[in-house]
This record gives structure tokens, sequence and C-alpha cells, in this order.
């Protein structure tokens, strides 16, 4: 038999290898992921950088197989090896988070300028964001401005975002330039480009002022589910800015925003279903919204739980939780939620009758110069609850309270010079 040539038995051993990567891209197109898998996993382990990337997107987003950041990482640094550019990108979006991975972020950007070099746009975009934040090296704008331009050239509307809002709010601005950035990306479909000319047209910043033409950017945005412009778009609807108002076109764009974890618009809805205002009144639904912001430390929302544990409002009645809230919002520096904690301890409601630390409570509010609380240790030193009795201090609080306009204390001055 003929000797086939070295070139020929080169090419035919590769063609298997390319038609698992094929085929496993169809099968991927058809959702088949058993079959995407088993196809990438073959030609990976034959040492085909593209399966490889294939794979690593298989276990990174857990398609077809439970998500595995460790064995994503591990076929992606093949790929890298490998010189695949993608594979370069991808691992080092893992080694800067530190997901799958020890953090490292010098590693994140060796490779990001690996991928760099072979003009990877996802690639200059991330050593652009880098450069511009500061993430592991100093903050140097004119290179993150290079590289932007570089990727934006190269058709990344990502980039021609970041370079618009860099002429926007950087140290060198140039609303014009910025603007014209911020609109070419906006009009490409990048919804973080579409909210920020809205808020241009918003604000009249870099533009004459448009509500209407806000209203039509965020619209825009809103629909490809950016957060901030679907809250931005309720609160025009809530107050009928460049847009008829309308409390349950409201309501409908802030529990988009809320579903998707923004907690401004959580507060927001919470607030809609407490007081039924473009929704149905349910104090039950208000409370769990409430809830889910005041556990990500937000004082107000804090406060709305405590006062709907101490009411029954869409909750159980619970004193003693009532208490725990308004500590938290208290701690969170909420002066009504401190001054209705010192009522509880002064009443021994949900917690053990304290009148001392009634009294230092709202001593540590009325020294901020709080008239309500000012008021308040006017009286506990007028009565000698929680204090020694002191009728002279107890003017001196009733007087800087009247000072801060209070009314109640101005009556109690105006009754002590009558007599």
């Amino acid at each position: 038999m003929k000797q086939l040539p070295l070139c020929w038995l080169l090419a035919a051993t590769a063609l298997p290898v390319q038609a698992d990567v094929a085929q496993g891209l169809q099968c991927l197109q058809t959702k088949n992921y058993s079959c995407a898998l088993q196809e990438f996993t073959t030609a990976a382990e034959a040492g085909d950088a593209k399966a490889q990337v294939e794979l690593g997107e298989l276990y990174a987003d857990g398609t077809g197989v439970p998500s595995d950041f460790v064995k994503a990482v591990q076929w992606f640094d093949k790929a890298a090896a490998q010189g695949n550019a993608d594979g370069q990108n991808f691992a080092a979006d893992f080694y800067l988070t530190g997901n799958g991975v020890s953090q490292n972020v010098n590693k994140a950007i060796a490779l990001y300028e690996k991928a760099s070099a072979q003009n990877h746009i996802k690639a200059l975009i991330s050593l652009g964001n880098i450069y511009m934040q500061g993430m592991g090296v100093a903050v140097d704008l004119p290179k993150a401005r290079g590289l932007f331009e570089k990727a934006s050239a190269l058709g990344g509307h990502g980039a021609t975002y970041n370079l618009g809002y860099l002429y926007l709010y950087g140290p060198d601005k140039d609303l014009v330039k910025g603007t014209a950035l911020i609109r070419q990306a906006a009009e490409h479909g990048l919804p973080l480009a579409q909210g920020v000319l809205g808020e241009q047209y918003r604000n009249g910043y870099g533009v004459t002022r448009d509500p209407a033409q806000a209203v039509l950017w965020f619209e825009k945005a809103a629909k490809q589910q950016e957060p901030q412009s679907q809250l931005l778009l309720a609160d025009c609807y809530a107050r009928g800015e460049g847009v008829k108002q309308n409390d349950q076109q409201a309501a409908i764009w802030y529990e988009k925003a809320a579903q998707q974890g923004l907690p401004e618009a959580q507060l927001v809805l919470a607030g809609l279903y407490e007081q039924g205002k473009g929704v149905p009144k349910q104090p039950a639904t208000a409370f769990d919204w409430y809830l889910k912001v005041a556990n990500k430390r937000d004082r107000q929302a804090q406060m709305k739980v405590a006062e709907a544990y101490f009411h029954g409002q869409g909750v159980a009645k619970d004193a003693a939780a009532a208490a725990r809230w308004y500590q938290l919002a208290a701690d969170n520096g909420h002066r009504e939620a401190q001054m209705a904690l010192a009522e509880l301890y002064r009443q021994g409601v949900g917690v053990p009758a304290n009148a001392e630390r009634a009294f230092n409570l709202l001593l540590e509010v009325a020294s901020t110069g709080y008239a309500k609380a000012e008021y308040q240790v006017g009286l506990m030193y007028e009565q000698g609850v929680g204090v020694l009795q002191d009728l002279v201090a107890a003017q001196q609080w009733y007087q800087r309270a009247a000072d801060h306009g209070d009314a109640a204390a101005k009556l109690k001055l105006a009754a002590t010079q009558a007599h």
C-alpha cells in the first residue's frame, strides 16, 4: 500500500475533533445540552481550544451540568495556554473575581493583556475598567481611555459607552463629545447608555432638558430589563414628568425594578402596597417588601418593619420583634426609631422597663439638636423619670426645643411664664 504523506495524516486526524466541536455547537443551538457536553468534552480532552472554551462556559453557566466554577477555570486555563483569546478573557474574569480560583488581579491583568493584543473587545474593555477604577493598579485614566478607544473602534459599544461616561463625568469633561458617544452607544441598543442619555435629558446635562425624551430613553432601557431605568421610568409616571401621570404604570415599573433587587424600588413599592396606590392595598405584601430592604440595612425600611410589628400591620403584632427592629434602625442613625425605642423602655413594652435607659436614648438624640427629643428630655427632667428631677434643666431643654420649632415646648414655656 502506498504510504500517505504526513500532512494528509495530520489533517485526517484533526477532522474528528473539528466534527466534535461543530456537532457540539449544533447540539447547543437545539438545547440538547447532554449532547453538547459529550461532544465538547471529547474535543476538549483531545486538546481543541475552542471546545475547551465552550466546555468552560457550560460549567460556568451551569448549562446541562451543575455549575462548577473550578472546572470552568480549569478549561479556560487550558484554552488560554494555547493562546485562545476567549479562553484568556474568561480565565481573567475568574482570576479577577476569585470565583473558582484564588483571586489574583495581576494574573487577570496579564491574561487580559494577552487577549487584548489579539483585539479581543471584551478583554480591552475589562482592562480599561481595571485602569479606570484602579483595581490592583494605580488609576490611569489616559490608559483606560486608550483601551476604550481601541475597543470602540473595533465595534465595542460598551467601550463607546465607557468613553462617553468618562467625558461626561471624568476629570477631563467634554459634554459635547461625551453626549455624542453616549448617544452612539444608546442608538446601538446599549441599555446603560440609553439610561444615561435619559438622565441627561431629564436633568438638562449636556443637552437641552426634555422630559419627554428622557421617558423615551428610559423606556428603551427599561424594556431591556435595565433596573435603574425601570426605577426612573416609574418615577416619571408617578410624577407625571414627561408623560401623563399614571399610578398603575408607575407601580408596574417599580415592581419590575424591585424584582431585580433594586432597594430604592423595593422601598417605594412597599409604600404603594401599604397605601394602596396604583396597586391593591396589601399590608402583608408591603411588609414583605419592607423586610427585604430592611435586611439590606436600610434604616427607613428597618423603621417600617419595627412599626409593622408594633402595630400588627401585615404581620402578627410582636412588641419584642418591634423593639429589635427599632434598635437596628436606631443603630443605623434613625432618630425617630431611637425615640420609639426609648418609649418602649419607658413603658416596659417588648423590653424590660428601664427609665434610665429611656432617658439616655432620648438624651443621645436630643444632643443632635432634634427638637422632639429635646422636648422629651425636658419632660423627663421635669417629672424626674429616669433622671433626678431638675426643673432648671427641664426649662433649658424646653427652651432648646422651642428654639428648634417644637410647638409643645413653646406651650410649656408659655405656661411657665404665665405662672
